[in-house]
């Protein structure tokens, strides 16, 4: 067996090497230059289509895909021995962050960009120092960024094409991100050389010095296997996108995993990735002209070329994003080849990108960022009248839940609805639950079709005369009869995502889950307190506007007696504070008896402890009078706060309703699209009278907005 093992060895090696060989040698032929997919089943389709990059100069043609070999282009030389055992010693001072103070820990960096300088090239190229470089530069001050990106000399096309240079690169863009933001707020400290006492340029000055020099570059850029991260990172760095070193947009799987385990004990930025960064108004301008240069030098073959291309396909999802903010489609309209009047027709290579591996990837975010008259051209052109099949595909069901949860109207999820419905029990139980679960969801969100999304649900389960076991067979995804036989099946997520959608029905279409949970035994709602999925399903329950307060008192008592056990348990305690939001004082008293009982157990349960503070047991347990008097004024204040919401009755909700219900059909958009699927009634436009009404109920908003406001501020003054 170990001589076999040797054997497979190396003529895998051997058979690695002549592949290398083979990819090496200059491919001339325009169908080896261009293999649209796993299957070349796009080839007959674009026979016409000519080499994009056969005419570009020889400067570009460094860059061509097939002859990247840029260890050997951006090789500067081994840095010395020494240089190597002072760095290896670096990453085991880095490692354990022995420093007495701030001031030892300045000036040992101090130390180590005197040994760098000169040397920045040759360590940012190797193997090993460019790791350790990597992690200097987290715990490096603005000015020795700032210098260390100057002292690169420009390179900057051979260090983003270079397999340990553009890591180091990537580095630096991140952390030059922060720079630049606190540049504009005027936080950023100038550090100025000792030998010549000039400051180094800022780093928004070295950023747009750097775009100019790949101007001519993007378009190659894309596709590099070590220069794509880099050109998606100057991207959000450009457009403002708030990016992290730990960034799921630029960060692969194996380097997550790596940074996670080895650079733990480096400072992370601050977990608010939603925000909007600063930055200079100049960005903006390269930004266009970033957008301008890659829409002028991307033509329809080379587009569909990136979209199956696993390394270029991310950006140009990227891509598709900043040009929705900037209310752009080119890049959609080149894909999909949309005429002049707005329209498109049905293309075999976008119909086989639907069930692409990795096309379908673009397709999605094509979904999302399109507008709403492109995104009903792309439902009726390629999903209407499909959209069974493509469910049952196992790819290109996740675009069919991307078109469920990005749908534009009521009238599109309608007719979405009556097609994939019949085929339920199917998409249920054959590994397609999340089309279900996306289905639900719209529903919800439009209100549309609950009912027969309800009864089409326990048809399914084999279930439509013993509702009352429904709540069971969705959180394990089994049929009524599989249930009877094997009742111990493990909870499920997806079954559990359901239950919390259905449960915002409205018009009693819940009304069969409420019954299924309320008819529980003591035992059972105890077990499903304290588990990770089952738990969601009580909190939903107990969240939910749509249960009435009389359901929730029953779930309420059923933990009597247990509230302390459950307090101890990592998801119970979570469960037990949203028991206490949905009490009145009478049951929160209640509550807070049982968890006074067991204070010394929960005080030493990492989780109890925090059910306690919650919950204010220490005051309750001091001065019970005024633990009561606290807690009925925040009663007071919430009932004046449901009070001014209540003021806006049914008839004005209703009225509303029909208000925005008219506004979709009078925008003008869906017409012509949705005349030809049989909806010929015309569209009547919004008349003035509705519009002033619709400018008072926006009126109403504001008001009760304001006293949203004020009731916060005094339940915060109160506590």
């Amino acid at each position: 067996m170990p001589h076999e093992r040797r054997r497979k060895t190396r003529r895998a090696k051997k058979q690695k090497q002549v592949e290398e060989e083979n990819i090496e040698q200059p491919q001339n032929t325009e169908e080896e230059n261009y293999d649209y997919s796993q299957d070349n089943q796009y080839d007959e389709n674009y026979e016409n289509y000519e080499n994009y990059e056969s005419n570009v100069d020889n400067k570009k043609k460094l860059f061509d895909v097939n002859n990247w070999d840029n260890d050997v282009q951006a090789h500067y030389g081994r840095p010395s021995t020494d240089i190597l055992q002072y760095f290896s010693n670096i990453e085991k001072m880095l490692s354990e962050q022995e420093f007495e103070n701030e001031e030892e820990h300045e000036m040992f960096l101090n130390n180590i960009y005197k040994e760098i300088d000169g040397n920045e090239l040759q360590l940012a190229t190797d193997k090993e120092c460019s790791r350790i470089m990597e992690k200097i530069l987290r715990v490096s001050n603005d000015g020795q960024i700032r210098v260390f990106l100057n002292q690169l000399n420009e390179k900057y096309i051979e260090l983003f094409t270079h397999r340990y240079g553009s890591h180091v690169c990537q580095t630096i863009l991140v952390l030059g991100s922060d720079i630049i933001e606190r540049e504009i707020k005027g936080e950023s400290v100038v550090m100025t050389s000792e030998e010549n006492q000039n400051p180094p340029p800022t780093m928004q000055e070295l950023v747009i010095k750097m775009c100019s020099i790949l101007e001519d570059y993007w378009i190659h850029l894309i596709s590099n296997q070590f220069g794509s991260h880099l050109l998606r990172v100057i991207l959000m760095i450009l457009s403002g996108q708030y990016i992290t070193l730990e960034s799921n947009e630029v960060r692969s799987k194996k380097s997550k995993q790596y940074n996670a385990k080895n650079n733990a004990n480096f400072k992370t930025f601050e977990q608010t990735k939603k925000r909007q960064r600063l930055v200079p108004d100049t960005f903006k301008e390269i930004l266009n002209n970033i957008l301008e240069r890659l829409t002028k030098d991307m033509g329809v073959t080379e587009l569909r070329v990136f979209c199956v291309n696993s390394i270029a396909n991310p950006v140009l999802q990227y891509l598709v994003k900043i040009q929705h903010e900037n209310e752009n489609e080119s890049i959609i309209n080149n894909l999909f080849s949309t005429k002049e009047d707005g329209t498109i027709e049905k293309d075999t290579f976008v119909n086989d990108l639907l069930k692409h591996p990795v096309g379908s990837h673009l397709f999605e975010k094509v979904l999302k960022y399109s507008s709403d008259k492109m995104f009903h051209q792309i439902f009726i052109t390629y999903f209407h009248g499909n959209m069974i099949e493509l469910c049952r595909n196992n790819i290109s069901n996740f675009v069919v839940q991307h078109l469920l949860e990005n749908v534009r109207s009521a009238q599109q999820l309608l007719i979405m609805i009556k097609e994939i419905i019949p085929e339920f029990e199917f998409f249920l139980f054959r590994g397609r639950s999340g089309v279900i679960v996306k289905s639900i969801e719209a529903c919800g969100k439009f209100k549309v079709q609950q009912r027969e999304v309800v009864n089409a649900i326990s048809k399914a389960f084999h279930a439509s005369d013993n509702r009352k076991i429904m709540i069971k067979l969705l959180l394990t995804l089994k049929k009524y009869e599989d249930y009877q036989r094997d009742n111990k099946a493990p909870f499920l997520i997806q079954g559990a995502l359901m239950i919390e959608t259905l449960l915002s029905y409205e018009d009693g279409n819940n009304k069969f889950l409420i019954e299924s949970l309320i008819s529980l035994s003591h035992n059972e709602i105890k077990e499903w307190a304290t588990d990770a999925i089952a738990s969601r399903v009580i909190e939903s329950f107990l969240q939910s506007s749509q249960v009435i307060l009389k359901a929730k008192r029953k779930i309420l008592h059923m933990f009597d007696g247990n509230y302390g056990e459950i307090a101890c348990n990592r998801y119970g305690s979570h469960l037990v504070d949203k028991c206490w939001a949905v009490s009145d004082l009478k049951m929160k008293e209640s509550i807070a008896e049982e968890l006074l009982e067991s204070e010394r157990e929960l005080n030493s349960n990492f989780h109890g402890k925090f059910v306690l503070r919650n919950c204010k047991i220490e005051s309750f347990k001091r001065n019970r009078q005024e633990w009561i008097e606290h807690e009925n004024g925040l009663e007071r204040k919430k009932q004046m706060f449901e009070e001014l919401l209540n003021d806006d009755t049914p008839a004005q909700k209703k009225s509303s309703n029909k208000e925005e219900s008219e506004n979709i059909k009078g925008s003008g958009i869906l017409d012509s699209a949705l005349s030809s699927l049989g909806f010929n009634k015309g569209l009547a436009p919004v008349s003035k009278d509705k519009k002033k009404n619709k400018k008072k109920t926006t009126e109403n908003v504001n008001f009760i907005f304001y006293y949203n406001k004020l009731y916060i501020c005094n339940i915060k003054y109160l506590l």
